[in-house]
């Protein structure tokens, strides 16, 4: 029979493997039963879906009818729903009893609260407009003195074209941030440098720059990369440094593995809309044994330790 092993890798997991044993195998294995029967739910809808799918795209292709495509693609649309529902409902059971305990490890973090604002990522313009939202693992916690709170976020947009037909589309899915300073301090918002004409464009229709004025700052990686605005350009330039204009670039690399991340400050708060492909603090999968969990574990325990290392990065620790 298989057992149900941690072994500590990072700095961060130090004396982990002990609270792994004692505290978080006991879940496991009570969940580990009851993921069979959320599979076997699954696989029976899914089994269901398919086998309309198939039969009506095989009918409406021997009848020549349209019906053909709508049949199939309801049927496929049916068996990936219900999988996706029963994974959905499982995991979150999973995860809402051993992402709590991850937390009480790590320390000063508590997940389940959510204290991001949409709104106030909108109106600094670190996202982009959208119709529907959905805010799901949220964690609050302090990091050397500074509070902080983060969520992952699936952002998408509903639009109709000329003929009256409706899409959706994503047009963000990563991690929100919203981290503690010391202000108030002026909006400050650090656009992406585009290049001349593009940030012309910028400059005099977006919202998330329109009325404010550019803010120089003597660090040329920075600028190769960032365009500063801000309301007050004089009271901006005590909140940038050279730690954070550092700490920014090696975050997106880092953290995104990209050059550029949207941030802005505003009031007590340092606002960052980091994108992201891949599931955050997703535990376990309803198709695969959870004795192999040791690896979604220590995914987490790296996602939750995030907050703190974009800290130090922009305090250039």
């Amino acid at each position: 029979m298989a057992t149900f092993n941690f072994t500590e890798q990072a700095e961060h997991e130090k004396g982990f493997a002990k609270v792994f044993d004692d505290r978080v195998v006991p879940i496991l294995e009570a969940h580990e039963r009851t993921r069979k029967d959320y599979r076997k739910k699954a696989l029976l809808g899914m089994g269901a879906g398919g086998t309309f799918g198939v039969g009506s795209a095989g009918g409406g292709i021997a009848m020549e009818s349209e019906f053909a495509l709508f049949g199939g693609a309801f049927g496929g649309a049916v068996a990936w729903g219900t999988k996706r529902y029963f994974e959905n409902q499982w995991r979150a059971g999973l995860g809402g009893e051993v992402l709590p305990i991850l937390c009480e490890f790590l320390g000063e973090m508590e997940y389940g609260r959510q204290e991001i604002q949409l709104a106030t990522f909108s109106r600094l313009g670190l996202i982009p407009s959208y119709t529907n939202s959905s805010l799901e693992d949220a964690v609050t916690g302090e990091h050397d003195g500074l509070g902080w709170a983060m969520t992952e976020a699936r952002l998408t947009k509903k639009t109709r074209d000329s003929k009256g037909r409706t899409s959706t589309r994503t047009v963000f899915r990563g991690l929100l941030f919203r981290i503690e300073i010391q202000g108030p301090a002026p909006k400050i918002f650090f656009g992406r440098d585009r290049g001349g004409a593009l940030n012309w464009l910028s400059e005099t229709f977006s919202s998330s720059r329109k009325g404010m004025d550019k803010v120089p700052v003597d660090d040329p990686d920075f600028e190769r990369v960032y365009e500063i605005y801000s309301d007050d350009p004089a009271a901006a330039r005590d909140f940038i440094d050279a730690n954070l204009t550092a700490g920014l670039l090696e975050i997106a690399r880092s953290e995104a593995a990209k050059s550029y991340i949207a941030c802005a400050m505003k009031d007590d708060g340092l606002y960052l809309a980091l994108p992201r492909k891949d599931n955050f603090l997703g535990l376990g999968s309803l198709f695969r044994p959870l004795h192999t969990v040791d690896a979604d574990l220590h995914e987490a325990l790296a996602d939750l330790s995030m907050p703190a290392r974009v800290i130090d990065r922009l305090r250039g620790l």
